[in-house]
């Protein structure tokens, strides 16, 4: 098979998980009101147990292709991509400082604050 088919199938098997899925989910939802109901619940499970090995056998093809496609397993990162590690621990460290909260600021001393009542206001300076 090419590498294009492959990832063709692949993708229609991801759609049909989903389908799959929401087929079950649909199913739980009516096995909760036959519940409410005081319904027999044999029917739901026997088609639960039928969507859950559909589910099992398209997830084993999905498996199955994704080595195909990728036999070497998952990429790794580039040998020297620990490097990167001090840089950003240290951009993280320089963000943290330069955004503290203004609960932790220190409190102004006494003469940095504006001395009220000593300042000279000229009479009429606003008309």
């Amino acid at each position: 098979m090419l590498r294009g088919e492959q990832q063709v199938e692949l993708a229609t098997l991801r759609l049909e998980l989903r389908a799959i899925d929401g087929e079950i989910a649909a199913i739980r939802e009516e096995s909760r009101r036959y519940r409410q109901m005081r319904f027999g619940l044999d029917i739901k499970e026997i088609q639960l147990t039928a969507l859950h090995d559909q589910r099992d056998a398209c997830a084993a093809r999905i498996t199955e292709l994704q080595q195909q496609l990728h036999p070497g397993g998952p990429r790794r990162s580039h040998p020297l991509a620990w490097l990167l590690l001090p840089v950003a621990f240290w951009v993280q460290v320089q963000q943290a400082l330069a955004t503290r909260p203004e609960g932790s600021k220190p409190a102004p001393s006494a003469d940095a604050l504006p001395a009220l009542g000593r300042e000279r206001v000229a009479a009429g300076a606003g008309r």
